[in-house]
């Protein structure tokens, strides 16, 4: 069952997303995330384990974005527990660049949290890379830099 949360405007919706949604989900994952500042280099295959796993962990957390009825982005999230209650970490949000710079994604990322404040999550976490728009966009919409920064330490011969 797929459910709807429409804005005011009823232009911007968020569905649950489904098995259907999968290959244009992978399709808006490789497109955006290659590009600077990300250079992420998605594969047909591991963008739909990502997916997948999304889903997998937070049914709950992830949703199509559609502009007009037609599919334009997604937000994959996921939950877990922590000392102020349950939290929603976005995982991944895009959209579709020739739908960017419209409003498009404020008011799915409002709807979004909305959703997020209605089901009971105490808060609502993402990283997002300094050198992005996407950074001055989350902070925009009220997200705030906590201090924490995000480590990572590259293995060599990991498995893919």
């Amino acid at each position: 069952m797929r459910k709807n949360i429409s804005g005011k405007s009823e232009e911007v919706a968020l569905e649950r997303i489904t098995k259907k949604d999968f290959p244009f989900i992978v399709r808006v994952l490789k497109k955006e995330f290659i590009k600077e500042p990300y250079n992420e280099l998605w594969t047909q295959r591991t963008a739909l384990i990502r997916v997948k796993e999304a889903l997998k962990y937070g049914s709950e957390t992830c949703f199509l974005i559609k502009y007009k009825g037609e599919r334009v982005g997604f937000i994959l999230g996921s939950d877990y527990y922590y000392f102020d209650g349950r939290r929603c970490f976005i995982e991944e949000f895009a959209i579709d660049s020739k739908y960017q710079n419209k409003g498009i994604g404020s008011k799915a990322l409002e709807m979004f949290v909305e959703e997020m404040k209605s089901n009971g999550f105490a808060a609502v976490v993402l990283s997002s890379h300094k050198e992005s728009r996407a950074f001055n966009f989350y902070k925009k919409h009220g997200f705030k830099e906590t201090g924490w920064m995000v480590l990572e330490k590259r293995l060599k011969n990991a498995r893919k």
